[in-house]
């Protein structure tokens, strides 16, 4: 009914990844209830949620549903933790072995397996904390598959400058957050405020590879030369930060001065 659908409850709580999987071994946690899809998830994209975990980057908030007292079902998330319980495990669901495949960051660990990580990874593994909202178990059924619907539908996944953003945290990514409110540059955009999903950011960031690239050495795909660029200077001076804003400013400046709303149209 409307009433019991008002009266949901949700409860959220953090848990570390080690406290979840010891749940799922005691068979509290139940990755496989009836709405869900079959683990579909190939090892690359598997490998990649591992590697945010090793680089600490926060996981989407899971949902899980309670059925009997201390027992949960996965509503949302259930890719997600089928990856992180295999990996520790060492296997997939099929019985194959999981060793990492693809990582850009941690390269070096390609083709290891949980057990093959120094231990102080396996510790920041295992110590990463997932935010997760259980569903109260006086909710009807019917209510937890749409919340299951709902939650599906909207899913929005990160896109290269918000993952890059997450990866590569330091000056250059400060600067680049600090440059998107640049009063010429949203003059230039027709914008009150940055955009939300750093598009402007990533154009920013191609000014910058551009200006340091010699035209021979744009060969690369621009996915792959962007990340590049802000990974080999994400470490910079104070002081190269300052000089690179104030040249960004002077562009755009001069863009808006010379071209005014014609500008980029």
């Amino acid at each position: 009914s409307s009433d019991s659908q008002r009266n949901l409850q949700i409860q959220k709580a953090d848990f570390t990844v080690n406290s979840i999987i010891d749940k799922i071994n005691r068979g509290k946690v139940n990755l496989r209830p009836s709405y869900q899809r079959e683990y579909v998830w190939t090892v690359k994209t598997a490998s990649k949620l591992v590697e945010s975990l090793m680089l600490n980057i926060p996981i989407p908030t899971m949902f899980f549903h309670e059925v009997n007292s201390g027992c949960l079902e996965v509503v949302d998330g259930k890719q997600r933790l089928t990856s992180i319980w295999s990996f520790t495990k060492g296997k997939f669901p099929d019985g194959t072995p999981f060793k990492l495949k693809g990582l850009d960051v941690f390269g070096e660990y390609n083709d290891c397996s949980f057990s093959e990580l120094p231990g102080d990874l396996q510790e920041r593994i295992l110590d990463h904390p997932l935010n997760v909202h259980t569903i109260g178990k006086q909710s009807q059924p019917d209510f937890v598959f749409e919340v299951f619907e709902r939650l599906n539908m909207g899913a929005t996944q990160l896109n290269e400058q918000e993952l890059r953003n997450c990866i590569y945290q330091g000056l250059y990514t400060d600067m680049l957050c600090d440059l998107a409110s640049d009063e010429h540059l949203l003059s230039v955009y027709r914008s009150k405020q940055p955009h939300l999903r750093m598009k402007d950011r990533e154009l920013i960031l191609r000014f910058f590879a551009m200006q340091r690239t010699k035209p021979q050495g744009m060969t690369s795909p621009i996915k792959a030369w962007l990340n590049e660029e802000i990974r080999e200077n994400k470490d910079m001076t104070p002081q190269e930060a300052g000089e690179m804003k104030e040249l960004f400013a002077e562009t755009i400046g001069l863009v808006w001065e010379v071209f005014g709303e014609c500008a980029f149209r």
